[in-house]
Order: C-alpha cells, then sequence, then structure tokens
C-alpha cells in the first residue's frame, strides 16, 4: 500500500513540475493573475511573470473595486521584475509597498499596503521533480543477481554464512530477499 501511495505521489509530482515548466514558458511573454477580494476589501492575488509566481495581500481596496473573482491574462511590458524590498535569497523574496493609487471611475484615491511573497519557477520545479527522480532510481537501480552479496555485489558461492568483502550476514534459504 506504501509503494502504490508513493507511485501515486509521485505521478501527481510529475504532473505539476510539467505544468510548473509551462507556466515558467509562459511567463516570459505574458503576465498573468487571479485576485479575490473580500468584503473589507482585501485582496488576494497569484502573478506569474518573469519566471517567477508571486503571492499577494493587498490592504487599502474600497469595496467593490473588483468583482469577488478576477483572472488576467496580459502580455509583459517590463523585462525585469523589482527587486525585493525586504529580503532576497536565490530569487526567492518578501516585498512590502506602500502605493499611492486612484482608481479614475469612482474618484477614489489612497494608500495601499500590500505584502508579497517571490517564489522562482526553477525552485518549484526543482521541489516536484524530487519525488520522480527518487521513483526512477527505484526502479532502475542495479539489483544483485542470485548468490552475490545485496551491499556490495561479491560472489558468496564460496562463503554462504557472511560476505567476506564487507561483513553482510547471508539470509537463510527459507527467508526472501529484498
Amino acid at each position: 500500500m506504501t509503494q502504490r501511495m508513493f507511485t501515486f505521489a509521485s505521478a501527481i509530482s510529475l504532473i505539476l513540475c510539467v505544468a510548473t515548466v509551462s507556466m515558467w514558458v509562459r511567463s516570459h511573454s505574458r503576465w498573468e493573475w487571479i485576485g479575490y477580494q473580500v468584503a473589507s476589501g482585501r485582496f488576494y492575488s497569484v502573478m506569474s511573470r518573469l519566471g517567477a509566481v508571486t503571492l499577494d495581500v493587498t490592504d487599502g481596496w474600497p469595496r467593490g473595486t473588483y468583482p469577488e473573482l478576477i483572472r488576467r491574462s496580459d502580455p509583459l511590458r517590463v523585462q525585469t521584475l523589482p527587486a525585493p524590498t525586504v529580503g532576497s535569497f536565490l530569487g526567492c523574496g518578501l516585498d512590502r509597498t506602500n502605493l499611492n493609487i486612484g482608481v479614475a471611475a469612482t474618484g477614489w484615491t489612497g494608500i495601499l499596503v500590500s505584502r508579497s511573497v517571490i517564489v522562482p519557477y526553477w525552485l518549484l520545479c526543482a521541489v516536484f521533480v524530487i519525488a520522480p527522480l527518487r521513483m526512477a532510481i527505484l526502479v532502475f537501480r542495479p539489483r544483485p543477481l542470485p548468490g552475490m552479496c545485496r551491499r556490495c555485489g561479491y560472489d558468496l558461492r564460496a562463503s554462504p554464512d557472511r560476505c567476506p568483502e564487507c561483513g553482510t550476514p547471508v539470509p537463510s534459504k527459507g527467508r526472501v530477499m529484498t
């Protein structure tokens, strides 16, 4: 049962890795985002652009500025991401920005406080490829032939009880070798 669960998790992880690579490639030509505004005006969004995913929470929007759920895909007009303001390590970063914004349709102006977490796609790919890689290693690893030591591969025909090379005990004939 555990082996089936690991195989299933590896398959899901491989699908996520392929999807991440396709979004990574697409992020260099499109700025895609999806957002959700709650009744208080707080706006949650996930953005994909220039090889990174940004999770953002913005406070300060007036209620009803956006429809409850909005999705956009726009051509990318900038060539670099702004540097994170709080910290950055290997492309990951935190950002805290105060924005002075005006909404022309309503005449509203105000200061927004935006907090973001930035994660590069290469890091997501690395995380998602771990389980499928481990599965491939387990499936394609070399297995010792019968009569060979399970640990070091030494020929055990002359010493049936213990491997003279590494000292590993040889299982008795009644037990199953794994």
